[in-house]
């Protein structure tokens, strides 16, 4: 199963890769965009979409991530998980927050012998501007038991990105993500 480190694709629905050659489809975009058009030929068991707002705090009546929305992106990742070979594609709006918390739940599901710090640093190897929503990770390490694991990790990466561009916490504060400003 540790191809499925590698054999995953994690992007943003603005540069959308060539999704030919994946087994599974997940998409999670803002409730008030369009289907993407390119997956909608996709059997229904290979392409799952969800619609949320990737926040983290209340605002207005934007729609949060829930639990529902994690278990179900971690049952398809069951799911794909089963079968043989397989290639995930994975996105969301910018491929750097919803996208990477999925990929980061389904590898950890998926490799629970992996340790949380490793699952978190091959993430920013694929993907080096990786911010994760602490929300679904904080749903995802309980429902996975990883007692505060996949949290610690994530909050390892956030105080490495604010160590070395200590400007984004302004922009997290104005973007309601106060709690994602470890340092």
């Amino acid at each position: 199963m540790l191809h499925l480190l590698e054999e995953t694709t994690i992007c943003g629905l603005r540069k959308l890769s060539d999704p030919a050659g994946h087994t599974h489809v997940l998409s999670l975009i803002d409730p008030d965009w369009a289907d993407p058009i390119e997956f909608t030929a996709w059997q229904p068991d290979r392409w799952l979409l969800l619609r949320f707002y990737d926040d983290i705090e209340q605002r207005d009546e934007r729609s949060l991530p829930t639990r529902q929305h994690v278990a179900d992106i971690l049952a398809f990742g069951r799911r794909a998980c089963a079968g043989p070979d397989v290639r995930l594609f994975i996105h969301c709006l910018s491929g750097t927050s919803r996208s990477t918390a999925a990929a980061t739940m389904i590898w950890a599901q998926a490799l629970p012998d992996c340790d949380a710090e490793t699952i978190v640093a091959h993430l920013l190897r694929k993907r080096p501007q990786a911010w994760p929503n602490l929300l679904m990770i904080q749903y995802a390490d309980e429902m996975l038991n990883r007692n505060g694991a996949l949290v610690d990790a994530v909050h390892n990466l956030y105080r490495q990105g604010l160590k070395a561009n200590p400007d984004w916490a302004y922009s997290l504060r104005r973007m309601g993500r106060s709690a994602e400003i470890i340092l």
